[in-house]
C-alpha cells in the first residue's frame, strides 16, 4: 500500500487526515484483529514521538523529535477511534537468544541441523528487543539451554546481566547432574521465574525418576518449567517428551508449574488432544501453526482451558509478529484472546515470584 501525506498547513489537510480514518474505521470492521492491532500500534508509535501518550514499549524508528501537527491529529484519531482488542501487555514466554559474541557461531550451527525452519532474527537480545517493538510486545522470556552440566554459570551470569522489565530470562540447568537440585535453588535464590528444559538437548527422558529431585526442587520454590515437549525438528523422533510422559510428571508434582511447548508436543498434536487437553497444564502456541491442520490448532484452543493458554513464538526461529497475527486468526473470544496474550503468562509469572 502506498501512503501519501501533505505537507503540514495545505487547505484540507484536516478533511483528508478524517476521511483517512474515516477508511481505516470502515476497512477493519472487515480485516481481521491483527490489523486493528497494528493500525493502533502505529498510532501509539508517532504519538509517544509528539509525548500524546505515556512513556510505553514503542519501536525506536517511531522516537524522534520533530513531529507534524497533522501527522499528530491523525495518529489521535486512529487510536481514539479504532476498537481496542490488543491486550495491556503482550507476553512472548518461548524466546531464545545468546550473548553477543556466541551467537553468530551458535546460530550457524543450529541453522545447520535443518532447513525447515529459517531463523528471521541474528539470535542477540538486540535483535529481539527490535522484533518485539515491531510486534507491540512488552516483554519476552528468554529460554537458554545448557547441554552441559558446567555450562550452568555461565549461563546464570549472563542471564543476570540481560534480565530487565522486558526480558525475563530462564536459565537452564542438566536436570539429571548431581548438583542439579542446588542449582534449581540458586536459580530461585537470585530471583529468576523459571528454568528451561530439553529432554533432546539435555538427554533425559521427560518422565525418568533421575529427574524427579529437580521436579521436585522446582515445584517446592515455585519454578516455571518452560519444557520442550513432543518431538524435536533436528532429531530422530524418538517419544522422549511425549504428552504420555509429561501426564506422568504432571501426576507425580501436581503444584509444578509446567508450559509444555508446541501446544503441548510438537508433531505429536493427537496425543496432545488425547492425554492433555482439559488438564490444568500450560500450552504455548509456539511452531505449531504452520505445521499442523487449522482445525486441529482450534480445536485445541478452544477446548484447552482458557487459562492454560500462553502466547510463545519460538522467535529467532519464527517471527514474533506473524505468531500473534496467526493466533488471532482463530478468532478467539476477545478476552480469550487478551489472556493468551499476556494475561495468563503475567499471572503465572507474578505467582512464581510469590
Amino acid at each position: 500500500m502506498n501512503h501519501a501525506v501533505a505537507r503540514e498547513g495545505q487547505p484540507g489537510n484536516q478533511y483528508l487526515y478524517r476521511g483517512l480514518v474515516e477508511a481505516l474505521s470502515f476497512f477493519t470492521s472487515l480485516a481481521p484483529q491483527a490489523f486493528v492491532h497494528r493500525a493502533r500500534y502505529l498510532a501509539q508509535c508517532v504519538l509517544r514521538a509528539s509525548s500524546q501518550v505515556h512513556a510505553g514499549n514503542y519501536a525506536p524508528e517511531c522516537r524522534h523529535s520533530q513531529t507534524p501537527r497533522s501527522l499528530v491529529g491523525v495518529a489521535r484519531l486512529i487510536y481514539r477511534r479504532l476498537p481496542h482488542y490488543a491486550p495491556a501487555m503482550i507476553i512472548d514466554v518461548h524466546t531464545h537468544a545468546f550473548p553477543d559474541q556466541l551467537a553468530a557461531r551458535a546460530m550457524a550451527q543450529l541453522q545447520a541441523e535443518t532447513d525447515e525452519v529459517i531463523a528471521v532474527l541474528d539470535g542477540t537480545v538486540g535483535d529481539l528487543l527490535k522484533s518485539m517493538d515491531r510486534a507491540g510486545i512488552a516483554a519476552s522470556v528468554v529460554a537458554s539451554i545448557a547441554t552441559k552440566p558446567t555450562q550452568f554459570d555461565s549461563i546464570l551470569r549472563w542471564s543476570d546481566t540481560i534480565r530487565s522489565e522486558r526480558i525475563i530470562p530462564f536459565p537452564s540447568l542438566c536436570p539429571k547432574s548431581d548438583g542439579a537440585v542446588d542449582q534449581v535453588r540458586r536459580v530461585a535464590a537470585e530471583g529468576f521465574r523459571g528454568i528451561k528444559l530439553h529432554p533432546y538437548y539435555q538427554q533425559f527422558l521427560l518422565d525418568d525418576e533421575g529427574v524427579f529431585p529437580a521436579y521436585a526442587a522446582a515445584e517446592e520454590c515455585g519454578l516455571v518449567i518452560l519444557m520442550h515437549c513432543g518431538f524435536d525438528i533436528a532429531f530422530p523422533r524418538e517419544r522422549v517428551a511425549d504428552p504420555a510422559r509429561l501426564v506422568r510428571v504432571l501426576e507425580q508434582f501436581p503444584r509444578l508449574h509446567v508450559i509444555a511447548a508446541h501446544l503441548g508436543a510438537w508433531m505429536d498434536w493427537d496425543e496432545v488432544e488425547a492425554r492433555l487437553v482439559g488438564r490444568p497444564v500450560y500450552l504455548d502456541v509456539s511452531t505449531c501453526f504452520d505445521f499442523m491442520p487449522r482445525e486441529q490448532a482450534e480445536r485445541i484452543l478452544r477446548q484447552h482451558p482458557p487459562e492454560y493458554l500462553v502466547y510463545g513464538s519460538d522467535s529467532p526461529w519464527v517471527d514474533q509478529l506473524r505468531t500473534l497475527e496467526q493466533l488471532r486468526e482463530f478468532g478467539l473470544p476477545p478476552a480469550v484472546e487478551a489472556a493468551v496474550e499476556g494475561g495468563n503468562a503475567a499471572r503465572l509469572l507474578a505467582a512464581s515470584r510469590a
